[in-house]
């Protein structure tokens, strides 16, 4: 394959997302073949070439069966997972039925300020989201 960076001048946005995302499966399959852990042939399961909006809209639609629109960035923080980060973003409702997969996430529900569940604690950006959002502040 050639050098995608001298091709993407003559790409449209979807071929350049394309020719990224399998470019990264290759690179992805050729370094990882066997597992890190028990040497185990690895098997493909990534989302590799996805933007962080297509990210978001997917694993919302996974995980809450609704489609969100116009994607805001907020902030990022630290995980306590390895090779993990938490990113936020705040999104407009667009359609479907709140509905909780049962796995990632097994309750869900709306809310107005006045009504709020228990939230998360101080420091996380969960919470600074929630506290941005109560004050009007976005």
């Amino acid at each position: 394959m050639k050098n995608l960076r001298d091709t993407f001048r003559d790409m449209t946005p979807d071929e350049m997302r394309e020719a990224s995302r399998e470019a990264e499966i290759a690179e992805w399959r050729e370094s990882n073949r066997f597992c890190g852990r028990c040497g185990a042939e690895m098997k493909p399961h990534v989302d590799p070439g996805e933007s962080l909006e297509d990210a978001i809209r997917r694993e919302v639609r996974e995980e809450a069966s609704i489609e969100v629109r116009d994607l805001r960035y907020f902030g990022s923080q630290t995980w306590p997972f390895p090779s993990n980060i938490m990113i936020g973003f705040r999104a407009e409702y667009a359609s479907g039925e709140l509905k909780p997969d049962g796995e990632e996430v097994v309750e869900s529900g709306w809310f107005d300020r006045e009504h709020l569940p228990e939230i998360p604690r101080h420091g996380s950006i969960a919470r600074a989201m929630l506290d941005a959002w109560a004050k009007g502040e976005c």
